[in-house]
């Protein structure tokens, strides 16, 4: 998964501010219908962070979807430009396990999310019990006007197995 393009230039000046930044993803595997539709055979989803910290002056990246959160640190921007082209291997399902000689395609959508002071509420959505009216009022805010957020969605051309597998 390229995930690359989330760093712009608004993005890298908000991290060198101190706004760190979370992705949510889901990964979807489906099978289309003969006439309409499709069947989802698999799907994935997760949540990253990455920033900047003014203090070491390196950069970070965090896979927040497991249980023990691993972190990996960057000298520089290159470095972390470079792990998110090509370095996030995300597993959809085994290909053993699907039919050979039928069609799939991939949904992918991807939520970017600036984490300010404002905004910081929680990735995961935790428990709202006990929290105050000014932040549930606040994250109804968020939830209506997307302050913050942007939202990708891509779909792939139908395939076949043949096309991503090797021959033997």
């Amino acid at each position: 998964l390229n995930l690359s393009p989330l760093i712009s230039s608004r993005r890298i000046d908000l991290m060198r501010e101190g706004v760190d930044h979370a992705i949510e993803y889901t990964i979807s595997l489906h099978r289309p219908k003969k006439f309409w539709g499709s069947r989802e055979i698999s799907e994935v989803t997760g949540v990253y962070k990455f920033g900047y910290r003014i203090v070491t002056e390196d950069y970070f990246f965090s896979d927040l979807s497991t249980d023990s959160v691993v972190e990996r640190n960057f000298l520089s921007l290159a470095r972390l430009h470079q792990f998110m082209v090509d370095s996030i291997n995300i597993g959809l399902a085994v290909i053993d396990s699907l039919e050979r000689g039928k069609s799939y395609f991939v949904e992918i959508a991807v939520t970017c999310i600036s984490l300010t002071g404002l905004n910081l509420a929680d990735i995961e959505r935790a428990d709202t019990t006990g929290e105050s009216p000014i932040r549930w009022l606040f994250r109804g805010f968020l939830d209506l006007t997307d302050f913050g957020r942007e939202d990708w969605k891509v779909k792939s051309r139908d395939f076949l197995l043949s096309e991503i597998t090797p021959r033997q």
